[in-house]
């Protein structure tokens, strides 16, 4: 009853998820500890550790997807990369898109802040502390919007 086509995709399979683990093996044993150890990385140096640390972290995830019923976690976790790459890939090919990335990372923190602060105000029986998120954004709205508009992006969404 055994497929022959079945076969050879699960052969095929086991042969990339063999050299994804090396590569990652040798990733952790020359690049990982010399990217860790960088000292007061620039906001553009920044964004590729962060691209770097995200793909390790997928990369990861994805070893652990060692049957073939995770397929579908599987694909997603391709999908992740695929998107990863092509960060890496316009970073430098969109004009300061190394600063757009740092802005819209502070964009979407302050929407989560606000949503949070929301959320507290719409729970008056619960007692949730929003002393943080309330001094994130009050610290950080007014040049978060300035250098926005400086970039010409909109911060439509708020909630």
């Amino acid at each position: 009853m055994d497929n022959p086509n079945y076969s050879d995709a699960s052969g095929k399979a086991e042969q990339w998820y063999a050299v994804v683990k090396s590569i990652r093996e040798f990733d952790k044993l020359t690049l990982a500890g010399v990217l860790s150890a960088l000292i007061k990385p620039s906001d553009r140096e920044n964004c590729f550790l962060g691209t770097y640390f995200r793909t390790a972290g997928n990369i990861d995830s994805l070893l652990a997807l060692n049957s073939g019923k995770h397929f579908q976690a599987a694909a997603m976790v391709a999908r992740s990369l695929f998107e990863l790459a092509v960060d890496i890939k316009m970073i430098d090919k969109v004009p300061r898109g190394w600063a757009k990335m740092v802005l819209f990372v502070e964009i979407e923190k302050l929407r989560d802040a606000r949503k949070m602060i929301a959320f507290a105000a719409s729970k008056p029986g619960l007692t949730i502390d929003v002393s943080s998120q309330i001094e994130f954004v009050s610290k950080n709205e007014n040049r978060t919007t300035i250098t926005a508009k400086h970039f010409g992006l909109c911060q439509s969404r708020q909630t």
